[in-house]
């Protein structure tokens, strides 16, 4: 009986030294984060070109790529207003918009 209390203090030990090297949710939030859009400084350099867009639909995928195969990043509700950026070209049907601090990809046919 012994021998099966230190083991499982010992299994419960090795299990806590190593979770406690792994990153926690939140302190590497860089690691899929998307370059968020320039201030609206009247100072700023950039050649930015944005408008804005309404999206028409609930459960919007908000998506890393263009494409139905890319992650989905978030999901839209409607009434959600996103900022387009006009110098990144559309491909097809998609056009990569800003939402809050996040960059990605969304279908134009459902953002008016």
């Amino acid at each position: 009986m012994k021998k099966i209390n230190m083991l499982s203090i010992l299994l419960f030990l090795f299990a806590i030294s190593c979770t406690s090297s792994l990153p926690t949710l939140g302190m590497q939030t860089d690691i899929y984060s998307s370059p968020s859009p320039p201030p609206a400084d009247s100072t700023a350099t950039s050649t930015l070109t944005t408008g804005v867009c309404t999206v028409t639909v609930g459960n919007l995928n908000f998506r890393r790529e263009p494409g139905t195969n890319a992650a989905v990043d978030a999901v839209l509700n409607s009434g959600d207003v996103l900022t387009i950026d006009k110098d990144t070209p559309a491909q097809e049907s998609w056009q990569r918009v800003f939402y809050g601090d996040l960059a990605g990809w969304i279908n134009m046919n459902y953002c008016k």
